[in-house]
């Protein structure tokens, strides 16, 4: 990438052209002409009415189709639940039409949309509903099972059937939109500073917090995303030799697979967002499988897939792959955990059009601060790339000052993408924040050219077939177990799910259970990816250091010796 282009770019007068702003007394680079709220990108959706917005199964939605049904849907919440600025309204369901329509519906109206984990039980959905004082819950039925036996019994719901296969309708929207006529999606303006989002992420409390995601932080975000493809596509065109006018205009619709969950960054910022604001296709599957994959890259001529490296590793083993017209497919993304360089090999191979990328970020920071793509990945998978445009990468050392190139310590963020806060969490707000600095709890290293390298992380998380795991919530299950006495989780090495669950227990001395009986256990309190898949029974105590705490990499490198025994 020359200079010339990214100073035609970021120049004045440039679309991306940046500026220097405070946020809160932190200096931020921001892009002059970034939006400032959420709801304006949807002034420019009647520009891709007829365009095919989501796909999912055998429906699908126009952006016509989808505007007109959120306008209808902003207009009852309005009216029957009173949802102005401001109100906080949970999404709880699987990834749907629904969840699209649902989230442009809620955003119209400057409200608050709290993204949940539809995986939860419903003890877990209830402690995010009201940690986060909401005051409507749009759910699917499953979602909705057993939250009238919880504490968010009295949160207003509004429930919906997802229509599957090729069943027609628009699930809760059915009713609505009878008693409707047409009807324009309509804005409403925000401050930047406002609540935009809040979206969960756990820590080492075993709790969910919620991370509040304001207007700027949100559409900072997206247009960093854009500036990102926009450098993406000047070097495509160069390669070309093309202006990159030329190559936008011939370029045909971006169509993305999305098997993340919309309440992930990496599904509602990496994807949803994009797709609106550049009028992209989203393709949702069901359930993941490999093969059906295949046959839907080849169908809707799908361009983008971002997924984890069990996903990519799957998509490879497929028998007969080459039977399939894959041609479409001009980009990959793998995310969730490091990429095996032997999977990175392969995917070129396999996919040699394709441009290959990763990063690094958070739901704290509205996702991406860091990103690596193509040759330079290539040259360099164990890096995470460089800080994108808007975000600020310092690495912290134990005694709190700053580190040298190479030195490693805590990951910490600044810029304008970062969360304004946890809601209601003043305590973990004090110990994340330090000077404007955002602590990552993630250790790692700036190489001489700023490339960030991960080394560790401070949380107690493992990642599994990429998704987070905390052992703190886990541990905290275990420990209701009537039988446990003392109980230890941590992650293990595997080939395809990046990392194994495994659960270590003591029982209490007359106690008689087995592992079998404790899964069950975990499973009526914790979403089924939480369940550890080893639990092993132990007598004897669980070691201890002198401060009290389990030592887990002893554990951890123990229990790793005992399967090498066994081997």
């Amino acid at each position: 990438m020359t200079d010339s282009i990214i100073e035609k770019l970021t120049g004045p007068g440039g679309p991306f052209e940046f500026v220097q702003i405070e946020v809160n007394g932190v200096p931020c680079r921001v892009f002059r002409d970034t939006p400032a709220y959420l709801s304006s990108l949807y002034e420019t959706l009647p520009h891709f009415a007829d365009k095919t917005l989501v796909v999912y199964e055998g429906r699908r939605l126009t952006y016509s189709d989808a505007t007109a049904q959120a306008a209808t849907l902003a207009a009852h919440l309005r009216d029957k639940y009173d949802i102005r600025r401001g109100s906080r309204v949970a999404i709880v369901m699987r990834n749907a039409p629904e969840w699209i329509v649902s989230f442009l519906a809620i955003t119209s109206l400057g409200a608050v949309a709290v993204l949940v984990n539809s995986r939860g039980k419903a003890g877990e959905i209830a402690y995010c509903l009201e940690s986060t004082s909401c005051t409507l819950a749009v759910t699917d039925r499953r979602c909705a099972e057993g939250l009238d036996d919880t504490t968010a019994a009295d949160i207003p719901r509004l429930v919906t059937d997802v229509p599957e296969g090729d069943e027609k309708g628009s699930g809760f929207l059915d009713g609505i939109l009878a008693a409707a006529g047409n009807m324009e999606l309509q804005t409403t303006a925000c401050d930047p500073e406002d609540p935009a989002l809040i979206l969960f992420t756990s820590g080492t409390t075993g709790r969910p917090k919620g991370a509040v995601l304001t207007h700027r932080g949100v559409m900072t975000a997206l247009k960093t995303n854009q500036f990102s493809n926009a450098l993406i596509g000047a070097q495509m065109a160069a390669l070309l030799g093309i202006d990159l006018q030329t190559l936008a205009a011939n370029r045909p619709q971006t169509c993305t697979l999305l098997m993340f969950p919309l309440f992930h960054v990496s599904g509602c910022h990496s994807v949803l967002l994009p797709s609106l604001a550049q009028g992209g296709k989203v393709v949702l599957m069901r359930r993941w499988n490999a093969e059906s994959t295949l046959q839907l890259i080849e169908r809707e001529k799908i361009t983008v897939f971002p997924g984890v490296p069990t996903m990519h590793w799957d998509l490879l083993q497929v028998k007969d792959r080459e039977k399939y017209d894959l041609s479409s497919l001009s980009a990959l993304s793998i995310g969730g955990q490091a990429t095996p360089v032997p999977l990175l090999d392969a995917l070129k191979k396999a996919f040699p059009a394709a441009v290959i990328g990763t990063g690094y970020g958070m739901t704290e920071t509205n996702g991406a601060i860091a990103l690596t793509i193509g040759e330079e990945f290539l040259a360099l998978p164990s890096s995470a790339g460089k800080a994108v445009a808007t975000s600020e990468i310092r690495i912290m050392k134990n005694d709190g000052k700053w580190a040298g190139t190479k030195e490693t310590g805590e990951i910490c963020v600044r810029g304008a993408t970062v969360m304004s806060g946890y809601d209601n969490r003043p305590e973990a707000n004090a110990e994340c924040f330090k000077d404007g600095w955002f602590r990552t709890g993630d250790v790692g290293y700036l190489d001489e050219e700023q490339r960030l390298y991960i080394v560790d992380r401070q949380t107690d998380m493992v990642i599994s077939g990429g998704e987070n795991i905390y052992c703190a919530e886990i541990e905290r299950v275990l420990s209701e177990h009537p039988s446990i006495l003392e109980d230890v989780t941590f992650g293990i090495p595997d080939d395809r799910l990046g990392e194994k669950l495994v659960a270590m227990v003591r029982l209490r001395d007359g106690e008689s259970t087995d592992a079998a009986e404790i899964e069950d256990f975990l499973g009526k309190h914790l979403a089924a990816y939480k369940i550890p898949k080893i639990i092993a029974i132990v007598e004897d105590p669980l070691p201890r250091n002198p401060a009290g705490k389990i030592p887990k990499p002893k554990i951890r490198e123990l229990f790793l010796s005992t399967l090498d025994d066994s081997e």
